[in-house]
C-alpha cells in the first residue's frame, strides 16, 4: 500500500486528518520513534474510537488475554485488560522517547470509555494512571446518570427580556428555514 513506507506513511496521516486527528504525523509504519512522527492522546482516542465504529468485527482482538499460534499459546503482556474491571482493550507500547504508553478501553454499566496515557515511567505506573483516569471517568459518569435521572428542568424566576430591535424571539429547527441562521448537526 502506498508503494514505500515513506508514502504509506503519509497516506496513513491523511486518513488520520480524514479522522479528525490534527496533531498527529506518521513517519513509519511500525510506530517506532522517529523524530518527525508525533502524536497527541486526544488523536489516539479518536483513532482507538474509530476502530471501534468502523472494524467491530476485529475489535475483540485487542482483548485477547492469550491466543494459539503455531501451537504455541501466545499471552498478552497488556496487564491493564487482564486487571481491569471492564476493560475490552487496546493497546500498548514503549519507545524511548515518550515512554510507556497506553491506549485503553473499558465498559460498566453501559457506559464506554476511552483512555489514553502517554509517557508513563514504568508499565505499572502507566496502568495504575490509566486506571485513576478512568476510575474518575466512571464516577462522573455515575453523577451524571443520577443527577439526570433525579432532576427537573428549572423554571424561569422571572419572564426572560430580548434586547433587539424586534424584542422577538424566533425557534426553529435545524434545516428548516424560519428566517433566521441556525446551526446545522449531523447525526
Amino acid at each position: 500500500i502506498g508503494g514505500t513506507e515513506k508514502k504509506f506513511a503519509q497516506k496513513m496521516t491523511q486518513e488520520a486528518l480524514k479522522l479528525g486527528m490534527t496533531r498527529t504525523r506518521f513517519q513509519n509504519a511500525s510506530g517506532l520513534h522517529h523524530s518527525g512522527q508525533v502524536s497527541t492522546a486526544r488523536d489516539m482516542a479518536l483513532l482507538t474510537r474509530a476502530l471501534m465504529l468502523q472494524f467491530p468485527q476485529y475489535y475483540h482482538f485487542f482483548g485477547a488475554k492469550k491466543f494459539k499460534f503455531r501451537d504455541n499459546m501466545i499471552y498478552t503482556h497488556n496487564h491493564f485488560v487482564k486487571t481491569y474491571n471492564g476493560a475490552d482493550g487496546l493497546k500498548t507500547g514503549y519507545v524511548d522517547a515518550s515512554g510507556f504508553n497506553l491506549a485503553a478501553s473499558a465498559v460498566r454499566h453501559n457506559t464506554r470509555l476511552i483512555g489514553v496515557v502517554f509517557g508513563g515511567r514504568t508499565a505499572k505506573w502507566r496502568d495504575q494512571h490509566m486506571t485513576k483516569l478512568l476510575d474518575h471517568g466512571f464516577t462522573k459518569a455515575r453523577e451524571i446518570r443520577i443527577a439526570q435521572a433525579t432532576s427537573t428542568a428549572p423554571k424561569p424566576r422571572r419572564k426572560p427580556r430580548f434586547k433587539g430591535a424586534s424584542q422577538q424571539l424566533a425557534l426553529s429547527q435545524p434545516g428548516t428555514n424560519s428566517g433566521m441562521n441556525t446551526p446545522q448537526f449531523n447525526r
